[in-house]
């Protein structure tokens, strides 16, 4: 079997910062490299070019389609890599592409692979599915001068294999400094308001000016677009609808910012939820809201009907949100759970929070406490967080010790500070009088 040749493609404009990192991520495994230059003012071509890509120019017509297809046509292998200059794979991910590309079946269009968001301190902030990979067939190409997207013509929808358990790339486009960028935010409104022109029912043109409203803070207008999108919306949506999803879910946020009334909130969940039965975050926007309102009964159900529609239905093209936040909400879940009583199903959920990083202080917090309100003794407390801390670790003993101290528990104090070693015991007190004292911990 002869082995598929992948031809790494790129449009790009003043992407100096990015370009090295974007050209160097895949160059073990493309056949060639493309980087297509929209207008760029910096240095991004000479990089390009010192890096070995094959470079062309593509007037800026307001058309990324246009362009992305212009850099298809310029491709050579059997498969397309098309990611942005700020889109890359982990070196441990780009080892397994060629091999997964050699075990799809002739009949698929692309791969569907996961995305991971991450923020100027490279934390991950959401996470979803895109489409990056796909054949090199000339009735494979995109459409849409903005927020473009593959299609096939001739036939509705792609062939599509799930890589999303197997392939994630990072995307840093949407760190903060980026998202203030003012140009950005006109230039796309002003492309979408001219498609609108000529499409004033187009509904998901009318999401995508809402987010340029809301991305500039902009949320009464925001919620004028999201409202027309949903009213063009047809009867029926695709289970897999995701820029539907997206409307809905930024039409509650906008609303709730805007503090529109709880029964106007509700029906905008109900209404979403009929739509796509299967999309996790309106439950989880909803449960985030009831918690800041206070109601934590409603909360603690949405929160967990967001999971539970998560574990069952998975993350392809839904539960981006409710994905990024699963740990916040299981600490939320745990807290809520406490505050109403619950203190079985609070444990279980901080136990689940602890077991993913047991320095998590919120769910220590809300688990010693839930113990405290059902009168566990302290011993049955240190039994307990024996199966979740390592009695033989250092850090481990040290981070019990202090949360009990600040936790004003003598009880606990004692019995952690008996479990530390003599030199251990020493270490920590030194440690703590220096604290006290003001001095900087070596």
């Amino acid at each position: 079997m002869m082995k598929k040749t992948i031809s790494q493609c790129m449009i790009v404009k003043n992407e100096e910062k990015n370009i090295r990192r974007a050209l160097s991520w895949g160059k073990d495994i493309m056949c060639e490299q493309i980087v297509v230059d929209t207008g760029s003012s910096d240095r991004t071509v000479e990089i390009a070019r010192e890096m070995g890509a094959k470079i062309f120019f593509f007037p800026w017509i307001n058309d990324f389609a246009a362009a992305k297809n212009f850099a298809i046509d310029q491709a050579k292998g059997d498969w397309i890599a098309f990611l942005d200059a700020d889109e890359s794979f982990t070196p441990e991910d780009t080892k397994k592409i060629p091999e997964i590309l050699e075990y799809v079946g002739d009949d698929v269009d692309g791969l569907l692979t996961g995305i991971v968001d991450l923020d100027e301190n490279n934390h991950i902030t959401s996470g979803g599915t895109m489409i990056r990979f796909f054949v090199n067939r000339p009735d494979l190409r995109y459409v849409g001068k903005i927020h473009e997207h593959l299609v096939r013509k001739g036939r509705s929808g792609l062939h599509l294999t799930d890589a999303t358990e197997q392939l994630a790339f990072l995307h840093t486009g949407y760190q903060e400094q980026e998202k203030k960028d003012k140009s950005k935010f006109e230039r796309n409104r002003n492309i979408i308001l001219e498609i609108l022109k000529q499409e004033p029912e187009n509904c998901d043109y009318l999401g995508y000016l809402g987010d340029t409203y809301s991305s500039d803070g902009k949320n009464e207008e925001a919620r004028d677009a999201y409202k027309k999108a949903v009213a063009a919306m047809p009867e029926k949506l695709g289970v897999y609808d995701q820029r539907s999803s997206y409307t809905y879910t930024n039409l509650l946020r906008v609303s709730q910012c805007l503090n529109a009334p709880e029964a106007e909130v509700e029906a905008i969940y109900k209404e979403a939820v009929e739509k796509l039965p299967k999309e996790p975050d309106f439950d989880c926007v909803m449960g985030d809201w009831y918690w800041r309102k206070g109601q934590y009964e409603k909360a603690v159900q949405m929160y967990e009907l967001a999971i539970a529609k998560l574990e069952t239905y998975g993350t392809v093209n839904r539960g981006i949100i409710t994905t990024s936040m699963l740990i916040q909400m299981y600490e939320c879940l745990g807290e809520g759970c406490r505050k109403l009583g619950d203190y079985q199903k609070a444990v279980r959920y901080c136990v689940i929070v602890l077991n993913t990083d047991h320095k998590d202080m919120n769910a220590l917090l809300t688990l010693i406490n839930c113990f405290a309100e059902s009168n566990v003794s302290a011993e049955e407390v240190v039994q307990f967080l024996g199966k979740i801390y390592d009695y033989s670790d250092i850090k481990d003993k040290v981070i019990l010790l202090r949360v009990a101290m600040a936790m004003g528990r003598k009880d606990l104090e004692r019995m952690f500070r008996g479990i530390l070693l003599p030199q251990e015991r020493e270490e920590f007190d030194a440690a703590m009088e220096t604290a006290q004292s003001g001095a900087p911990l070596s």
